[in-house]
């Protein structure tokens, strides 16, 4: 199967990319800056240059290919929009146009139509509407907080959290939802669904985080930043992210978690890596790596 990953340079994209390949399949990494992406990546996988909203190259750059993963984000309301929401719009034209055999997605776990009052769950939402309507067999991933996003609350010497951060959260490793991603490929039986993914354990932010400095052996304890603090942080460093970092935080702590990830831990596996485990994983594998 050859299989186009699109944002397949990110924390999440990229390992898919590597999971899929190692399954056997032939992957490509689709990004806006081919020769960057080798650079960051190595000479891992096909490189194909395009951009999800320039739809007539893309539709020519996606020929030749069985499946597709999206893999998009975006860091404020206006970037939601048009990278996940009119992005996808685009690249499923491209994949009706060259009869793409499956579109893979991720999304989120809280994404439906109850809570499309946030940009990031709008814009998912309507690209999952795009996908299904569109005629050809697809999987969306539905994940929640992934563990590797622990270490971004981290910064200098200084660990912290926006709001209370108290809702409980199915932490998922990365590993693990590569795997259910790789084991629906195969299954040509799972298709058309929508797979939530949950981790063993709910744990809230402030605890996980609390967990994963214990097991780095790191002595700095979790603070709590208000929301409004966000904008003024954002303006200091020019980092676009904090603010979104801070929405998702309220968002996630008005709505909570959501879905059943039962049928999909029937279908696919069911992701068994605990947060402790990963800590440990995680301190050893610095370790290894300062001792090089």
């Amino acid at each position: 199967m050859k299989v186009a990953v699109i944002g397949g340079t990110g924390k999440l994209g990229f390992p898919v990319a590597a999971g899929l390949q190692a399954a056997g399949m032939e992957v490509s990494i689709v990004t806006r800056n081919a020769i960057k992406a080798e650079q960051t990546l190595g000479r891992l996988f096909n490189y194909i240059e395009s951009d999800v909203n320039n739809p007539s190259n893309l539709t020519q750059q996606l020929a030749g290919f069985d499946a597709v993963h999206i893999n998009l984000a975006g860091v404020n309301e206006l970037q939601c929009q048009l990278t996940i929401a009119q992005g996808t719009e685009h690249i499923v034209q491209a994949c009706k146009d060259n009869q793409i055999k499956l579109i893979s997605f991720i999304s989120g776990t809280t994404v439906n139509k109850n809570n499309t009052h946030f940009y990031d769950i709008k814009a998912k939402y309507q690209a999952e509407q795009n996908i299904i309507a569109c005629g050809i067999p697809y999987l969306i991933f539905c994940p929640s907080w992934f563990m590797e996003t622990l270490p971004q609350f981290v910064q200098e010497k200084r660990a912290s959290v926006f709001g209370p951060a108290s809702q409980p959260i199915h932490w998922v490793a990365v590993s693990d939802y590569v795997q259910q991603v790789v084991n629906a490929y195969q299954d040509v039986n799972v298709r058309n669904k929508r797979l939530y993914v949950h981790g063993p354990q709910a744990i809230s932010l402030k605890d996980a985080l609390a967990q994963y400095l214990s097991a780095m052996q790191n002595p700095l304890t979790v603070t709590h930043t208000p929301y409004w603090m966000a904008g003024i942080l954002e303006w200091l460093t020019g980092d676009n992210s904090i603010k979104y970092a801070s929405d998702l935080c309220k968002y996630f702590e008005d709505a909570g978690e959501s879905g059943d990830p039962a049928p999909s831990n029937g279908l696919v596996g069911k992701p068994n890596t605990k947060l402790s485990q990963w800590c440990q994983d995680r301190f050893t594998q610095a370790n290894l790596a300062a001792a090089v």
